[in-house]
């Protein structure tokens, strides 16, 4: 039976308040151990429903603690389980909304949003996971899944920033020890992370307007870097296996990176200092490297792609409009091209075993195109614009 304001019994204990006309607190605590409920609503037109249900007497309680200033706003918790299961919720604002559903032992959700119009939804089951959700401004949404398989998902730590207005973040962590930190100040960023497996982590930083992070994880021990910075950047991750990491650094307008690998012990970075870059590294197998920078111009294309074990891939553009495409096919080879100057291209495959390609471009429109199929071949390139007078 819900409880609009005040409940109390020798192990059920409950306060509600409204404080302004037109306010609502539902309240509905069951179970054999302790559930502890407080509502605090300033303003009119607002909501809180909250159901605990404690299972077990002899663990500690289930609390939940619900703040609303303003007009509009709705919050909902719910929590069942053995117990020591703690919900905060605090609304300042006009029409923001919180939903909070935990099922299972010592979870924690942290819900605070200062604004108009935003929405944070955390769904957790399984023991010890913890979710905080700050959002500073209007229009923001955050939803946070941590749950997976039939008993739920333990000890993942999910953590979520948004200051600005229109920015959207979703967080998916199915597994244990999983950790995702979300940061993103401005306006209209968007950031999504999804990990499944044990001992993942995701870092995403966006500051600036209109920035997209998206980063998809299976396995163990998994590590991803997301920093943004400024305008319309985009950066795709997805890895699949175990101790793969990949590092993406945007510093600029307009730059898109996609790394992707297959295996285990893989390794990806990915520089962009400047505007319109791009970048897309695949690596299919195990124990490959790649390194692409791309700074000092604009407007730069990098292609890698490396299938087998122990391929090394490394990739300098300091200039505009280079390209570089490079295919590296078996096992121990090494390519390393360095472009100084704009509108250069190179090329390179190489397929077979311990195979070395290197090239260098000083000046501008330079191309060089290599192709090594077999075993122990080396090739070094050297170009600059007297070479050709």
């Amino acid at each position: 039976m819900k409880k609009a304001l005040i409940i109390t019994s020798a192990l059920l204990f409950s306060i509600g308040t409204v404080l302004a006309q037109g306010n609502t607190a539902y309240v509905d605590q069951s179970g054999d151990g302790e559930n502890y409920s407080t509502v605090d609503q300033i303003g009119a037109g607002n909501e809180a429903d909250v159901d605990q249900v404690a299972t077990d007497p002899y663990e500690y309680d289930n609390v939940s603690d619900v703040d609303q200033m303003g007009n509009g706003n709705d919050a909902t918790v719910d929590q069942e389980g053995e117990g020591n299961n703690d919900a905060t919720t605090d609304q300042y604002g006009n029409g923001n909304v919180s939903w909070t559903w935990q099922y299972g032992e010592d979870n924690v959700v942290d819900v605070d949003q200062d604004g108009n119009g935003n929405s944070a939804k955390d769904h957790q089951t399984g023991d010890d996971n913890l979710s905080t959700t700050t959002q500073d401004g209007d229009g923001n949404i955050s939803h946070v899944d941590q749950y997976g398989g039939w008993y739920g998902s333990d000890d993942n730590v999910s953590d979520v920033d948004q200051m600005g207005d229109g920015n959207d973040n979703f967080v998916k962590q199915a597994g244990d020890d999983n950790n995702s930190d979300v940061y993103e100040l401005g306006n209209g960023n968007m950031a999504n992370t999804e990990q499944y497996g044990n001992d993942n982590e995701s870092d995403i930083d966006q500051i600036g307007n209109g920035n997209m992070a998206d980063v998809e994880q299976h396995g163990y021990y998994i590590e991803s870097d997301v920093y943004s910075d400024r305008n319309g950047n985009e950066a795709d991750g997805y890895q699949d296996g175990w101790w793969n990491d990949a590092w993406t650094t945007q510093i600029g307008d307009g730059n898109m990176s996609g790394i992707s690998q297959d295996g285990n012990m893989n390794d990806a970075w990915t520089y962009q200092y400047t505007d319109g870059n791009s970048s897309v590294v695949v690596q299919d197998g195990n124990a490959n490297d790649s390194y692409v920078k791309q700074h000092i111009g604009d407007g730069n294309t990098s292609d890698v792609d490396q299938e087998g074990l122990h391929q090394d891939s490394w990739v300098h553009q300091h200039g505009a409009g280079n390209m570089v495409e490079v295919d590296q096919m078996g096992g121990f080879n090494d390519s390393d091209i360095d472009q100084l100057g704009d509108g250069n291209t190179a090329e390179t495959m190489q397929d077979g075993l311990v195979n070395y390609s290197d090239v260098n471009q000083w000046d501008n429109g330079n191309e060089a195109y290599t192709n090594q199929v077999g075993n122990d071949n080396y090739s070094l390139i050297n170009q600059s614009a007297a070479d050709r007078k």
